[in-house]
């Protein structure tokens, strides 16, 4: 389960499936303010930059840097004790986030994605050339 939060600007991953989701809520020893202090504890500041990725002995880490251009930064939270985080504040909230596969990689990019073509600007650009 994921929680995308802008104040602190960071996204959350809290659970793994739905089931553990639903256990810990019902839970009546749950103490939500204590998970929120885990969370920030267990925060990922910076990524691996894509440029190292592109070398990176583990196959997952290279494939998915593969994908990516320069500007990227991959965090890696496989393995890493949940509920942890990813630390976008660095960044434009319109920054460009991948994931690979299924697995907890994500990658950010600190340029805006890019915006979708409308009807209007393709038949300018291929009829009048701007």
């Amino acid at each position: 389960m994921v929680l995308a939060s802008h104040d602190p600007p960071l996204f959350a991953f809290h659970f793994r499936t739905l089931e553990e989701f639903i256990q810990k809520t019902l839970d009546p020893e749950f103490d939500l303010k204590t998970y929120q202090e885990l969370t920030e504890q267990n925060c990922l500041n910076f990524g691996i930059p894509a440029l190292e990725a592109w070398e990176s002995e583990d196959a997952s880490i290279r494939e998915f840097g593969l994908t990516l251009s320069a500007d990227y930064a991959i965090f890696d939270l496989r393995g890493r004790q949940l509920p942890c985080c990813i630390y976008w504040g660095l960044t434009d909230p319109d920054s460009n986030w991948k994931r690979w596969k299924h697995e907890l990689l994500f990658a950010l990019s600190d340029k805006p994605m890019p915006k979708e073509v409308g009807l209007w600007e393709w038949l300018r650009k291929v009829f009048l050339g701007r």
